[in-house]
């Protein structure tokens, strides 16, 4: 069924641009992900997790999830708190 136009006006359709935080925070994870398996430098692997879950606080921020906000949030700080706990991993 088609939507009145003052209804369709009043929802903008999602860009690819509006969810590209997302779709880039999901990058970063498989990719730090994928070179853990790999066996990779931890530092690399850190600041993709870092990124990732900066990204992702941020895009869920704007859609009002705040349990998964905190998700990541909670993510960058055991990230950290895993570098600064065992200097010898980078």
């Amino acid at each position: 069924m088609k939507q009145p136009a003052a209804l369709a006006s009043d929802r903008p359709g999602r860009t690819f641009r509006d969810e590209a935080p997302g779709y880039l925070a999901a990058v970063a994870f498989l990719s730090a992900y994928a070179l853990g398996m790999a066996g990779a430098a931890a530092i690399l692997q850190a600041a993709l997790n870092l990124t990732g879950s900066g990204l992702a606080a941020g895009y869920l921020w704007r859609k009002r999830a705040l349990p998964n906000v905190l998700l990541n949030v909670a993510w960058a700080a055991i990230t950290v708190a895993g570098l600064v706990g065992s200097p010898g991993r980078a």
